[in-house]
This record gives structure tokens, sequence and C-alpha cells, in this order.
């Protein structure tokens, strides 16, 4: 599967989370959750990496840059879902 930047600019927020979804499943990511859309804490997807940690998402489909508001985001979901790693990904940049 291979999915340009032009493809990904044209998704919905709800259409990239999935899309990266299916990322996280192909690259051996497990137990892949989404959290509720508002009270999220900074986290949308919950997974187990394949080396067995707890790890938080934060997907971001922006037209702009995200800001350091995503990296803060995702350090409190960090520590309220007592996670082993935290990322944010975005078609933009922060």
């Amino acid at each position: 599967m291979f999915v340009g930047i032009e493809e990904t600019d044209g998704m919905s927020g709800v259409e990239f989370e999935q899309f990266y979804r299916e990322i996280l499943e192909r690259t051996g990511y497990t137990q892949i959750r989404g959290t509720p859309a508002s009270g999220d804490q900074g986290c949308d997807l919950q997974c187990v990496s394949p080396d067995g940690k707890k790890t938080v998402v934060q997907v971001k489909r922006w037209q702009g840059p995200v800001g350091n508001t995503a990296v803060q985001e995702i350090l409190g979901a960090l520590l309220f879902y007592d996670a082993d790693i935290g990322f944010v990904v975005t078609n933009s940049s922060l």
C-alpha cells in the first residue's frame, strides 16, 4: 500500500485515523482501539507495540502546522493512560 501526501491531505480526520490504524496493524501493533472523540486526554489510538509496550498515538490530519500543542497532548496522554510510548502522526508539520 503506497499512499502519497496528496491522498492523505484529501482524507477527513476520521479517514486519516483509520488509515493510520491500518498502518499500525501492518507493522505488528496489536490491541488497537480508538478513544472517544472528546475527552480523549490527547490520545486518538491506544495499542500495544510489537515488543509489548503500551502505546498512545495522537493522529492529526491538518492543513497547517499542528504546533507544540500536539506534543503537549501526547505527553499528557502518556501519563493519563500510563503508556510506555507516545507519538504524534500528522500529514503536516509540527
